[in-house]
């Protein structure tokens, strides 16, 4: 909505180009973020064989390029799920006998940010989101400052999303619990069908 309102006001008001400018920045967001995981783990792949293995399972990627161009809330959360990645990756040592660092303060904030954007995008990334925050936190940042900062952040972005529902809404609302209550608890996902597809 952003990105057409920006548009609308430079005076674009062609809506095929509208949807296209939309796809070519998903498919580049996307695309990016990927190739961005997959540099940080070749440089610490630290051998020719793994390096070799990293860019043999980068095939697995394709589906998720073909898919990137799609705007959709599950592409958005994924891309920003592999910014979480790098910037997990980027805390990691080159070189295999380096020292182990501390994490930084802004490493912890980026997680926080980028994990309660990636859920708010889908809430079932919520999984892959707590999970990279949890390892992050301890086991290998292992700081109650990191933990702090991280789950700090993580708190303003959710509370800040739940303030746009807000407006958007009208009222306050706790859209996570909704989505969950009416797919889960009433049982409105199985309104599209319970049976395998085959």
């Amino acid at each position: 909505w952003t990105g057409w309102t920006l548009a609308r006001a430079a005076g674009v008001e062609n809506t095929l180009l509208l949807a296209e400018l939309t796809r070519v920045g998903f498919a580049a967001f996307s695309l990016a973020s990927m190739m961005l995981v997959l540099l940080l783990v070749m440089q610490r792949a630290h051998s020719a064989l793994r390096s070799t293995v990293v860019w043999q399972s980068a095939i697995t990627y394709w589906f998720l390029i073909f898919l990137g161009v799609h705007a959709s809330s599950e592409n958005f959360s994924a891309a920003l799920f592999h910014l979480m990645l790098a910037v997990v990756l980027l805390q990691r040592p080159l070189e295999r006998t380096a020292d182990r660092t501390e994490w930084p303060a802004h490493a912890a904030i980026l997680l926080g940010v980028l994990g309660g954007l990636a859920f708010n995008a889908r809430y079932q990334a919520g999984f892959l989101v707590g999970g990279v925050l949890l390892w992050s936190v301890l086991v290998a940042a292992r700081r109650a400052r990191f933990a702090l900062l991280c789950t700090g952040a993580l708190s303003i972005t959710l509370f800040g999303c739940l303030a746009l529902d807000a407006w958007g809404y009208g009222r306050w609302t706790v859209t996570p619990w909704n989505y969950f209550h009416q797919n889960i608890v009433q049982g409105g996902a199985s309104g599209f069908g319970v049976s395998p597809w085959w």
